[in-house]
């Protein structure tokens, strides 16, 4: 594993350990949970290594009235 994938496997594993729930459940699971911004902040520059550009809570859709 190389050092990109080995900081990777690091941001998603804080990014599950430190999710909280949040919402409704659907059949026993949760369906909603809420996600801590520094393991999603650590994530970008990563995925951006791989060609990827993220930004959290956009889409990157224009929305027109």
């Amino acid at each position: 594993m190389t050092d990109s994938e080995r900081a990777l496997v690091n941001v998603l594993a804080d990014i599950v350990a430190k999710a909280t729930e949040y919402g409704t459940q659907e059949g026993g699971f949760v369906a909603t949970y809420i996600l801590p911004t520094g393991p999603l902040h650590r994530a970008i520059p990563l995925l951006q290594q791989y060609g990827l550009t993220i930004r959290p809570g956009f889409d990157g859709r224009e929305i027109h009235g």
